[in-house]
């Protein structure tokens, strides 16, 4: 199921970005540029596989017609490097965001709202301190309740390992859509390690909610839940589980 259209709410969904430059500059000097996504690290923005999604782009306060594009070629999800103004005037991404301070190479957050893809400076914050965690993962504590924000360096959801544990004792550590378990393989090192997919991404969730940590969550390893992810919105685990079949995989 690919998505056309931003998901509405009244929560952000907030990613990080990379500035790059596509090598022969134009005309003027001014080298053409993309903005880049990691595609696990793109929940909430609208792309879809070998198609152009028209988006509002959102610099400094004016909005721009842009299109978001991804293949499975590709290793990154990009805004294209041409846009229109609101009254159709062509113009290129390179001078808007240079304009704004951005230079190649730069980190950038792209800030997911009803109203388009805001481009913002600094970057996401991602926790600190020895838990194997997803980005959409963050150590919390309390009560499992989700979707509540507050702010670092961006919003961002709040996530709670007190659930994930919840999680991991009623259905174990093996990957629910491969069956993968790491201590099989790796022994004690890998006793206990697996990830925790929401089967509900929070960026499509307006308000809290209290997660049922065994109806909402499932262990997944690291390499399904990235391909969970390869999508926006993601797959689910039986979806990912016939595209293994389709390719030969038990």
């Amino acid at each position: 199921m690919s998505r056309t259209n931003i998901h509405g709410g009244t929560m952000a969904s907030v990613v990080n970005a990379v500035i790059r430059g596509l090598g022969k500059p134009y005309a003027d000097g001014t080298e053409p540029i993309e903005i880049h996504v990691l595609p696990n690290h793109a929940h909430g923005l609208p792309f879809s596989y070998g198609t152009r999604v028209p988006v509002a782009l959102i610099v400094n306060g004016e909005t721009y017609h842009a299109g978001l594009r991804a293949t499975l070629a590709n290793k990154y999800v990009w805004i294209c490097p041409n846009v229109k103004t609101k009254d159709g005037k062509s113009k290129k991404l390179a001078h808007i965001v240079a304009d704004a301070g951005f230079k190649k190479n730069d980190r950038a957050i792209l800030e997911v709202t009803e109203t388009g893809i805001v481009l913002k400076t600094g970057v996401a914050s991602t926790p600190n301190g020895g838990t194997h965690l997803l980005p959409e993962e963050v150590e919390t504590g309390g009560d499992y309740v989700e979707g509540a924000t507050f702010e670092v360096q961006v919003v961002r959801y709040e996530r709670d390992l007190g659930a994930r544990s919840k999680c991991i004792s009623h259905h174990g550590t093996s990957c629910s859509v491969c069956g993968f378990e790491f201590a099989r393989i790796y022994g004690a090192i890998g006793s206990g390690f697996i990830h925790v997919h929401h089967l509900i991404p929070l960026s499509q969730i307006n308000s809290q909610y209290t997660v049922d940590p065994i109806r909402d969550l499932r262990p997944v390893c690291p390499n399904c839940h990235a391909m969970l992810h390869m999508r926006s919105p993601p797959y689910s685990i039986e979806e990912l589980r016939m595209i293994m079949k389709s390719n030969g995989k038990p």
